[in-house]
């Protein structure tokens, strides 16, 4: 699972996400995304991950063609100036 952040300041991808409030959870999985609505609490939080987060697998040894294949879920947390 890859994470990233986004601030307030950053309109086009605030805008292409439909981002309206702070902070924003977002899970993209290939063309699918999945906002969050739950409390920040671990539980809430650590159900969610689990449920779009890919399944772990043993390495092969042959790391750069295994990233090469897999597919790849990316989070992204807007968060306003204020968050911190």
């Amino acid at each position: 699972m890859v994470l990233g952040e986004v601030r307030d300041t950053e309109k086009a991808i605030t805008e292409k996400y439909s981002v309206t409030s702070f902070p924003t959870l977002i899970v993209i999985s290939g063309e699918e995304k999945h906002v969050y609505e739950g409390g920040y609490q671990h539980e809430a939080l650590t159900n969610f991950f689990e449920k779009y987060a890919l399944p772990g697998k043993k390495s092969s040894g042959n790391t750069k063609e295994e990233k090469k294949t897999e597919k790849e879920t990316e989070t992204c947390n807007f968060l306003d100036s204020t968050f911190f």
